[in-house]
């Protein structure tokens, strides 16, 4: 976020729903099964400041779990 707001670089907040279940733990082996990748639109960091860090971060957190699908491609 910090690096963001200082170089002005936008955010794109992406949902992952459904990769818990297609790989197990501690494993770099992926069983097969279906994922669902959502990318959101771009957040401007333009009029953001250092300050403001905390609010943004919210604000991504709840794009993100907004998208999130708990239940995707579950076994």
């Amino acid at each position: 976020i910090i690096l963001a707001i200082n170089g002005k670089f936008p955010i794109i907040p992406i949902a992952i729903s459904g990769s818990f279940h297609i790989s197990k733990k501690n494993s770099l082996y992926l069983r097969k099964g279906r994922i669902r990748v959502h990318f959101s639109d771009a957040i401007l960091t333009d009029n953001y400041q250092i300050t403001d860090r905390n609010m943004l971060i919210e604000k991504v957190r709840n794009i993100i779990v907004d998208n999130f699908v708990t239940d995707y491609n579950r076994i």
